[in-house]
């Protein structure tokens, strides 16, 4: 991991707090993983945990399944699906 005080994202970065600037880098990583998706075949676990409404015990047993064919497969896997 890159301390967020390195990534250079402009001047006035360093007007942010770390924990603040931490945040926000958290919270825009998961928004652009919520927006642009991934390949579970593929992806680390670190970002799969960013996709929304999955937990850590779900993401490990995505982990475990690989490799995924086809999105159906997803339902198959334990506490994944609807409620």
């Amino acid at each position: 991991k890159i301390p967020s005080k390195s990534l250079g994202l402009g001047m006035y970065q360093h007007d942010l707090s770390e924990k603040v600037l931490d945040e926000k880098l958290r919270l825009t990583s998961i928004d652009a993983v919520a927006e642009v998706g991934v390949d579970v075949n593929s992806c680390s676990l670190h970002i799969l945990q960013k996709v929304p409404s999955l937990t850590p015990a779900l993401c490990g047993k995505i982990m475990k399944s690989r490799p995924i064919l086809c999105r159906r497969e997803l339902m198959s896997i334990s506490g994944f699906g609807p409620k």
